[in-house]
């Protein structure tokens, strides 16, 4: 998939996890950080929707992984890895595009 969008805050961000698979995101123009924890513990928001293998949780604060992608890097995310996307670098928004391919969890096994 390709998408393209503005980073914002993290007050405003969604954090996530997936069950079936596993997540290599590469930004292609402007630069995106992510947070990330690892989903035990957390509490769920909205409960996890198998079409789009997606569950939210609440937003805890600190995430203790951060990591800034720019053009020519990528992060690789399990599912135990809840994550927010979308996050603004230094406190500024601009407009990113980048891939994400999923790789199903038993190809891996």
């Amino acid at each position: 998939m390709v998408m393209s969008y503005e980073t914002q805050a993290p007050e405003t961000a969604i954090l996530e996890s997936h069950q079936k698979y596993v997540d290599i995101q590469a930004v292609l123009v402007g630069a995106e950080r992510f947070e990330c924890a690892s989903r035990k513990g957390l509490e769920v928001e909205t409960p996890y929707d198998s079409k789009k293998d997606v569950v939210f949780y609440q937003a805890t604060s600190p995430r203790p992984v951060k990591v800034d992608l720019f053009p020519g890097t990528f992060i690789l995310l399990y599912p135990e890895d809840a994550h927010m996307p979308t996050l603004m670098v230094n406190e500024q928004a601009e407009q990113v595009k980048k891939v994400v391919i999923k790789i199903k969890l038993e190809l891996l096994k």
